[in-house]
């Protein structure tokens, strides 16, 4: 409902320690892992913000600018890197980088109450699950990833 993560850090955190509790891994370690991966979590660009720049490939297909696939590497690292500040500044700045007409943005605007509740959402799901990772490595729960296991579950579900 509010539409900002910030608002909802305090109650991810509680619900995050809600969640050891529930499968008794309460220790001195995790006592404090929410505390410090939740607000850390915060700074980074999230699901929420990556999601905007899909709007910079429907803006220029909607103006008859298409952005070329072989300037996606470009607007990838270009959005990835400046979505560490405001939505609103970046989706006019990537407009402006890749030559799609301004007049999109006040399309952008316009959905930006659905976008910015949706994005919320996301975000704090995000927030959830990099607690979950983040906790896991330091406690050790994560078993390294190889690559043959990969290829294996990858041509058992296509099978």
């Amino acid at each position: 409902m509010a539409a900002d993560l910030f608002i909802v850090l305090p109650i991810l955190i509680q619900a995050c320690k809600d969640l050891f509790k529930r499968h008794r891994l309460v220790d001195d370690t995790t006592r404090t892992l929410p505390d410090v991966i939740v607000p850390t979590s915060f700074n980074f660009p999230h699901t929420g913000k990556l999601l905007s720049i899909s709007f910079i490939l429907f803006a220029g297909w909607f103006a008859d600018a298409a952005v070329p696939v072989t300037e996606y590497p470009r607007l990838a690292l270009t959005g990835l890197l400046t979505l560490f500040g405001s939505t609103t500044a970046v989706v006019s700045f990537l407009l402006d980088l890749f030559r799609i007409p301004t007049d999109t943005f006040r399309l952008f605007l316009a959905t930006s109450v659905v976008n910015a509740r949706f994005s919320a959402l996301l975000a704090a799901l995000h927030t959830v699950d990099r607690w979950l990772l983040g906790s896991a490595a330091i406690l050790g729960g994560r078993r390294r990833s190889s690559s043959r296991r990969w290829i294996r579950l990858a041509r058992l579900k296509l099978a």
